[in-house]
């Protein structure tokens, strides 16, 4: 973003300015006379008001940037600085040095809101991202108590331990290792996963695969649960005492509104 937007900006400085500044080299021209100090003092005087009408313009530009905790709003107001620093000073050195520094031919200027507004309009886009980026290094590691990542298989087959081979010699779709027979594996697909409406038939595949959910990629469907117990520094006991005792306050906060209601208080 930077690389794009302060050579923008930096761009419309010298643009705005070039006009102030070719009134001082005319002035060198009709004078040649004139010393960098006294091009340097007509420079001064010829860029008085600009600057404030630029200013004026950057600011008036905020208002596409976050009120508050905009990331976007300081970066702009580095950049708007900077670049009018350099702006200046390339005009500066070509009024004061016009012998050895050439001065550019620059079209009038004109629409210098739409211009900054347009520029603007970029930079505050960094108001919708998290552009503080952290360094590729790793400076420190943490351990993960659990996994942020989990593995799901495509198709897993459901385990059947009534099943038995042709010839009677296997018992078990799977396995002592836990695996799908490759004869049961055979056997049901000989039969077919799905009936004739294209319905998966139930019972043969582990409700859990992603076959078995009609084929969604949904991350969050099969992110396992965490059944870890979370210690507690309040023993059973007092934490039945608490619910008792909010119990005893919303009835008794209860009993008050009906009194309120029936006109009794």
């Amino acid at each position: 973003m930077r690389q794009n937007v302060t050579p923008a900006l930096r761009d419309l400085v010298i643009g705005y300015f070039a006009e102030p500044a070719k009134s001082v080299l005319d002035k060198w021209q009709a004078n040649q006379d004139l010393t960098a100090e006294q091009l340097r003092g007509e420079w001064q005087k010829a860029v008085k008001a600009p600057p404030q009408e630029f200013n004026r313009a950057a600011r008036e530009v905020q208002r596409f940037f976050e009120p508050e905790d905009s990331p976007a709003l300081p970066l702009w107001k580095e950049w708007v600085k900077e670049a009018l620093n350099d702006g200046l000073s390339v005009h500066e050195s070509a009024v004061t040095q016009p012998h050895s520094v050439p001065f550019g031919l620059y079209a009038p200027f004109a629409d210098l809101n739409r211009k900054m507004e347009d520029i603007a309009r970029e930079v505050a886009k960094l108001d919708g991202f998290d552009v503080v980026l952290r360094s590729l290094s790793i400076d420190q590691q943490t351990p993960l108590d659990t996994a942020r990542h989990w593995v799901v298989p495509v198709r897993a087959w459901a385990r059947n331990d009534e099943w038995r081979s042709e010839d009677g010699s296997l018992q078990g779709s799977h396995d002592a290792n836990g695996l799908a027979r490759p004869q049961y594996v055979e056997a049901m697909l000989d039969k077919g996963l799905y009936d004739e409406k294209g319905t998966l038939k139930d019972g043969l595949l582990d409700p859990d695969c992603v076959e078995a959910r009609d084929w969604n990629l949904s991350a969050g469907q099969y992110k396992p649960f965490d059944f870890t117990q979370w210690k507690s520094d309040k023993s059973v006991v007092e934490l039945i005492a608490e619910l008792r005792e909010t119990e005893r306050r919303i009835i008794g906060g209860l009993d008050k509104l009906l009194a309120m209601v029936e006109g009794r208080e």
